[in-house]
């Protein structure tokens, strides 16, 4: 099946492909009119929403499956803004269960890891996880 959204954008830009493949895999959207940008610079919150997208859906379905006392930041305080979940779960270490549609609910908050150890040229996947 051929994605036609990114033709809102230019079936010929280099990137058509890619965007196709994205959207296919349920990786990206576009913004609010299913239009893409691509030689615009993605936001942080767009890059989580990404990332989270491509590990599985990793996304609770609404605040109400957040946990209080999770790091909230300054920028991301609009609970009813798309980004909102999507950087939520990008910046808090937590445990969870999985909903059978698919969505997780938090059950508990992790401490945050160390990720400073991994910018040692000698690092390993061991030394943040512990094992």
């Amino acid at each position: 099946m051929t994605v036609t959204t990114c033709s809102r954008t230019s079936p010929d830009h280099w990137a058509a492909d890619y965007i196709n493949g994205m959207v296919e895999a349920g990786w990206i959207t576009g913004n609010s009119g299913g239009n893409f940008h691509p030689d615009r610079l993605a936001t942080c919150a767009e890059a989580a929403a990404i990332i989270n997208r491509a590990l599985l859906h990793r996304l609770p379905q609404s605040v109400g499956s957040l946990l209080p006392n999770m790091i909230i930041w300054p920028d991301n305080m609009n609970t009813s803004a798309w980004r909102y979940l999507y950087i939520q779960e990008a910046t808090n270490s937590h445990a969870r269960t999985d909903t059978p549609d698919g969505y997780e609910v938090w059950v508990e908050l992790l401490p945050p890891r160390n990720w400073v150890v991994l910018e040692r040229p000698d690092s390993r996947l061991e030394d943040i996880l512990g094992h």
